[in-house]
């Protein structure tokens, strides 16, 4: 048995984990990163953009049905 460390690795995640946790949580303030979403880049990146949809919502701004998924 041996113990390796990863400074890049990522995140753990506990089961079970919300995988559409808000992150509106109240007008105004929001939180975003791997930790909302999936562990890694990956997660980071779409719970920026899940933000960013809730900021221009708040705002006003519409959406068009056209625009990529970021996957």
């Amino acid at each position: 048995m041996a113990a390796h460390h990863f400074p890049h690795a990522a995140s753990a995640m506990a089961s079970p984990h919300n995988f559409r946790r808000p992150v509106r949580l109240i007008h105004g303030l929001y939180v975003y990163g791997d930790h909302r979403r999936t562990a890694g880049i990956g997660g980071a990146r779409e719970s920026g953009r899940r933000v960013a949809h809730s900021v221009r919502a708040d705002l006003g701004f519409s959406f068009r049905t056209e625009e990529p998924v970021i996957a």
